[in-house]
């Protein structure tokens, strides 16, 4: 346990010093890395199977990682792009790239005896990682038009984020602790045996009051003190009520998502690389679960 607290307050800080401080381009090269490293670790779990299910997993990475790379400049205000050229339909042609060269590829493996988990596993890892992952660069992103490839994110940016961030692994070390002390009653023990109902709203608990001080630290008072701007962002509190309580509830759902892949090919953790923590996906599965719902709804209510 104390393990596994410094190295998740290390991995915090080292999060937060990147939100603030690295400019956009060195934001994108750790973006690429975290994808890399991300599908590397679960193309593995395929691996760890008995007996392992054969996927493309060099391809999927490749396309994991064009697919980061085009959503970044895409989200880049002021990238000159011709009309001939629009950043938003390659996403789509990498995607859809993806997909047919996937099925393609299948045609000389003559001795694969699991075509339908070749296509499947690899095309998973495309979507479950590195699709579910660019939400998080739109959030850095989008909602910030004066920031350059040189700038680091603007107030939009850093506070979706952070807010991400901290309300969704804030509410996971609420829910460990709470459910080690008070839990009783397994939320899911088929998928994650050690998950509580106790943990749950515990950690619940505790991530909308995380998200909530993290919005009254970083807000900028937009005439009544409920109501704050960031950059081209503005939230009340009532939003970020249901936001902290919706994004704690998505990302257990994510944590499970995870627990039930890990479950199926009989592995305890994703990788190694975190002492005391595990995988990076064991990390990021509860954020990519989350990143979307609230990249959605700040495009839908708070614009």
């Amino acid at each position: 346990m104390k393990k596994r607290v410094i190295y998740g307050v290390g991995v915090g800080a080292l999060a937060i010093v990147s939100i603030f401080y690295l400019p956009l381009w060195a934001a994108l090269g750790v973006m690429l890395v975290l994808t890399a490293l991300l599908m590397t670790e679960f193309y593995a779990l395929f691996k760890a199977a008995d007996p392992p299910f054969p996927i493309f997993d060099r391809f999927g990475t490749a396309c994991g990682l064009a697919l980061m790379a085009v959503v970044f400049f895409d989200c880049l205000p002021g990238w000159p792009t011709p009309a001939c050229a629009d950043l938003a339909n390659w996403e789509r042609f990498v995607i859809f790239m993806s997909i047919a060269v996937v099925m393609i590829r299948q045609f000389p493996q003559k001795f694969n005896t699991q075509p339908i988990m070749t296509i499947a596993g690899t095309l998973f890892g495309l979507f479950y990682v590195a699709y579910l992952l660019t939400f998080i660069l739109r959030l850095a992103m989008d909602f910030d038009p004066a920031v350059t490839l040189r700038s680091p994110l603007g107030p939009g940016g850093r506070f979706l984020v952070l807010f991400l961030i901290v309300t969704v692994k804030m509410s996971d070390v609420g829910a460990l602790f709470v459910g080690c002390r008070y839990g009783k009653n397994k939320l899911f023990p088929r998928i994650s045996p050690k998950k509580t109902w106790e943990g749950l709203f515990g950690g619940v608990l505790v991530g909308m009051a995380s998200g909530l001080g993290i919005y009254l630290f970083m807000g900028q008072a937009e005439g009544a003190w409920w109501v704050r701007q960031f950059g081209g962002v503005s939230l009340n509190i009532l939003d970020i009520l249901f936001l902290g309580f919706l994004l704690t509830v998505l990302g257990a759902v994510g944590d499970l998502v995870e627990s039930l892949i890990k479950r199926a090919v009989d592995v305890k953790d994703s990788g190694k690389i975190i002492p005391g923590l595990g995988g990076l996906l064991d990390v990021f599965d509860s954020l990519l679960y989350a990143a979307p719902v609230l990249y959605f709804y700040v495009r839908a209510f708070a614009c």
